[in-house]
């Protein structure tokens, strides 16, 4: 696998360890390899206890800036949800 880069705006914080992005195809949510936070509820589940601030806390360092991204070839490009990694 080849190491591809790409500069790209944060539109989004959606919890801890994942945000969406634009890129030339549209909105796409990136999971950021080696983090792992309390999950924000979906679909009526309640969520885990600090996932509020774990998200707020990732909006307020990226939120409306851009960030470079890079492919690492010892992971997949996405995970079982469509995110990025």
């Amino acid at each position: 696998m080849t190491v591809r880069s790409e500069r790209v705006p944060v539109v989004a914080a959606v919890d801890g360890d994942t945000f969406k992005i634009t890129t030339t195809s549209g909105s796409v949510g990136l999971r950021i390899i080696g983090i792992v936070t309390p999950e924000i509820g979906r679909d009526g589940a309640a969520s885990e206890c600090h996932a509020d601030q774990a998200r707020d806390e990732l909006d307020q360092l990226i939120y409306g800036h851009t960030v470079d991204l890079f492919t690492d070839p010892t992971q997949a490009e996405t995970d079982k949800y469509g995110r990025l990694l």
